[in-house]
């Protein structure tokens, strides 16, 4: 059951949303080709009449692991640093961005690195790669598509692992996704080890239609596990809106399955200050295999600009 030990690291990182629009008669129905069919919702959503919020810093709190991020913005609205605090240490991002290139440089208390990243003409991730010396070399490349609305579409790691005896070893996995309404509706996560399938999984996510995102960052992906999949550092770079559209609905449910027979429900909640902004949320999750926890396991708590 490799994903689920996971779990607890990813729901501590941030991750982020970008805020949509929404038509007051119809929301787009967008798949992973690209396709757009009109929807009329059975219920109306709560109206988007309020200022989109920006979220200055994000406190999370699992099981005594605790983390906060602190953010800063140009007068574009990108983020151009993130601080983050946690109980075994502190790391600072700093963003400089061009055209078609970004660079992130981080600083923390084990040492500083670089990383480089191509953008496409909307301003998304496209490619980036790394290396790292680990007792042997390894280095990854990652390549991200969309689809034609702007919507993630699909993700690919390859990892290269080259040992002092000669031997080289090839890993990849990759996700795909599919989108209904705005919102990632599923996606299927795949892993092969030098060309063999090895493990597989796939999620379905269920949402509050009532509740449009109302922030400028994506709080779905604090605990939407696809994250975990998809990038280093719990989905940072989703979190500040460099890789497609964002969800439209707060999350209220996931549920998975992985080829090893493994099943998992994870349930969110959310809470509110009175003018309908989030001010913390909590999680519960199931694992289909006898274990149940009806507790929060999880919170997060948001403070806003000004």
């Amino acid at each position: 059951m490799k994903t689920i030990y996971h779990l607890f690291l990813v729901v501590a990182c941030l991750a982020a949303m970008a805020a949509t629009s929404c038509s007051k008669n119809t929301t787009e129905n967008s798949d992973d080709g690209g396709n757009v069919t009109p929807n009329y919702p059975s219920k109306p959503e709560e109206p988007n009449n309020r200022e989109t919020r920006k979220i200055s810093k994000v406190t999370s709190e699992n099981d005594g692991y605790y983390r906060s991020y602190t953010l800063d913005y140009d007068d574009k609205g990108r983020v151009t640093t993130i601080y983050c605090d946690y109980m075994y240490g502190w790391e600072e991002y700093d963003l400089n961005y061009t055209d078609d290139e970004l660079c992130i440089f981080c600083n923390r208390d084990e040492g500083s690195y670089y990383n480089y990243f191509t953008l496409n003409n909307r301003g998304y991730i496209t490619w980036y790669s790394f290396s790292d010396e680990v007792g042997y070399y390894t280095s990854e490349t990652r390549t991200i598509e969309y689809n034609m609305q702007g919507y993630l579409n699909k993700y690919e790691c390859i990892i290269h692992e080259y040992h002092d005896e000669g031997e080289e070893v090839e890993y990849c996995y990759g996700v795909t996704y599919k989108w209904s309404n705005g919102n990632i509706k599923s996606y299927e996560y795949n892993e092969t080890d030098n060309g063999v399938s090895d493990y597989s999984e796939r999620w379905d996510m269920t949402y509050n239609g009532k509740k449009l995102n109302v922030v400028n960052l994506d709080i779905n992906a604090l605990v939407a596990y696809y994250n975990y999949h998809t990038f280093m550092e719990g989905g940072i770079y989703s979190a500040i809106g460099l890789t497609g559209k964002s969800n439209k609905n707060l999350i209220s449910k996931s549920v998975g399955e992985s080829s090893d027979g493994d099943g998992y429900e994870i349930r969110y909640q959310w809470s509110y200050d009175e003018d309908g902004y989030p001010i913390a949320k909590g999680y519960t999750y199931d694992i289909a295999e006898g274990y149940t926890y009806d507790e929060i396991r999880c919170t997060f708590d948001f403070e806003y600009v000004d």
